[in-house]
């Protein structure tokens, strides 16, 4: 009993010195974690950079690596984060960041012109229509092929469903496939109006591709209208022709003189 009564005693103390002192002690436990962590941190490998080159199917596994990496790092000074970021980056994806001089000031305007250039979700869902269309075929009914196109499949799904919802998704495939069934010039027009920040909704694409089918039948009234307008120049008599051509070679000399 006097070994508990002395325990009892000894904790009441204690929660007492921790309230007392609170503002002192409770830096404490956050030095030993930060202590502890680099301690640990220091016995492990260190980390490869990751890699970019422009292409948008990656930027999104590019930008989380970095991020955990060298942007959220607060022993890193913005001039290394700059210095890394450009040793990353290559092709078109360096092209975005390297005419900002480099100094503090720009790390963050660099960091959020290469977000804002690749971080767009119907490019990046183009890509990955594109790589699961052009899935090769299996020649033969071997398991490493079909393992292959399985795990490629699940990979591209996974990565589709990131950009949005299952629903999101399948909507854009089949917008997707009637894009691919209309001329060239409507696609060019649907391309410099959607949205390209967001998936696109067939809602949308209607409305779209709507307004380029009055445009047309509004052209092609017109066209209609003008060409009734413009007067035709009578066509030549072939005959005619013929039969003064005629009179002319046979009436060569005037009756009169002779």
């Amino acid at each position: 009993m006097e070994l508990e009564e002395a325990f009892i005693v000894a904790k009441s103390k204690i929660v007492k010195l921790l309230k007392k002192n609170r503002g002192s002690i409770s830096m404490e436990p956050s030095f030993m974690n930060a202590s502890m962590t680099s301690g640990s941190s220091s016995r492990l490998p260190s980390l490869k950079l990751p890699k970019f080159d422009g292409k948008y199917s990656e930027f999104q596994n590019f930008i989380s690596a970095f991020n955990n990496i060298v942007n959220y790092n607060p022993t890193i000074s913005l001039i290394e984060k700059f210095n890394y970021l450009l040793n990353c980056l290559s092709g078109p994806a360096l092209d975005v960041v390297e005419p900002f001089q480099v100094c503090e000031e720009n790390y963050e305007k660099a960091l959020t012109r290469l977000q804002d250039r690749n971080d767009n979700k119907v490019l990046i869902f183009l890509e990955h229509i594109d790589s699961l269309f052009n899935v090769a075929r299996m020649q033969k009914g071997d398991s490493v092929s079909l393992r292959h196109l399985i795990d490629t499949v699940s990979a591209v799904r996974g990565s589709l469903l990131s950009l949005g919802s299952e629903t999101d998704v399948i909507n854009a495939i089949l917008l997707h496939m009637v894009l691919l069934k209309v001329d060239s010039d409507t696609k060019e027009n649907y391309d410099e109006k959607q949205d390209l920040k967001s998936l696109p909704s067939w809602d949308m694409c209607y409305e779209l591709l709507s307004r380029r089918r009055q445009f047309l039948e509004s052209h092609r009234k017109r066209t209609e209208v003008s060409e009734k307008v413009v007067p035709h120049k009578p066509k030549p008599n072939p005959r005619f022709n013929r039969s003064a051509q005629t009179f002319v070679k046979s009436n060569s000399k005037c009756s009169y003189c002779n």
